[in-house]
């Protein structure tokens, strides 16, 4: 679980500290409920970009059982690190 728990923080909590520098600022007009909600978009969407596919793979290894050969092997072999987005859909 810490395998997709802490690469997810990651990508939330710098998305939200790099957004926070990039929306413009409240004095530029912005109201800072708008302000927070664009940036915590954005982080989120970030974030879910890196937990999506490591809970793709966490939920097929639990359904077909542990593999006998290592799990990052696993995954590639099984298309869940291929770039098609049709095998992230159940």
């Amino acid at each position: 679980m810490l395998w997709g728990v802490v690469p997810a923080n990651i990508a939330y909590f710098g998305a939200y500290e790099a957004g926070r520098t990039i929306v413009p600022k409240v004095a530029d007009g912005l109201s800072p409920v708008v302000q927070d909600m664009a940036v915590g978009t954005v982080a989120q969407f970030l974030a879910g970009a890196v937990y999506t596919p490591i809970d793709i793979v966490k939920e097929r290894l639990q359904v077909t059982g542990l593999p006998k050969q290592p799990v990052l092997e696993t995954a590639v072999s099984s298309g869940c690190c291929s770039l098609s987005p049709r095998l992230l859909l159940p």
